[in-house]
């Protein structure tokens, strides 16, 4: 299984690729929404890892984008994650296209 992880603080990515490497997946990591597109457009992952919350767009939106560009073909989850998160976000995530948060 082929996961992009979407986070831009160093130190939860570098957690996130560690974990996800010992357990035997194929893991990249990006730093923004842009980038995200980017990668889409050439590489197909199985899971796409949003934060919430990234630089250049909230990860939320990156979700609706692309889901409207079909560039989520494939995809099996597109999981947003927001570290010491409201329950209130539960909502928007999963209406945006995410399956948690």
């Amino acid at each position: 299984m082929k996961i992009l992880i979407v986070e831009d603080d160093r130190k939860i990515a570098g957690f996130l690729l560690r974990a996800f490497t010992e357990e035997g997946y194929q893991v990249d990591v990006c730093r923004g929404g842009q980038e995200v597109t980017e990668r889409l457009s050439l590489v197909p992952y199985d899971l796409v890892l949003l934060d919430w919350m990234l630089p250049d767009e909230d990860g939320l939106s990156v979700c609706k984008s692309l889901r409207a560009a079909e560039l989520s073909q494939g995809w099996h989850e597109a999981a947003i994650a927001k570290f010491r998160s409201r329950p209130a976000t539960a909502t928007p995530a999963a209406s945006g296209g995410g399956a948690g948060h």
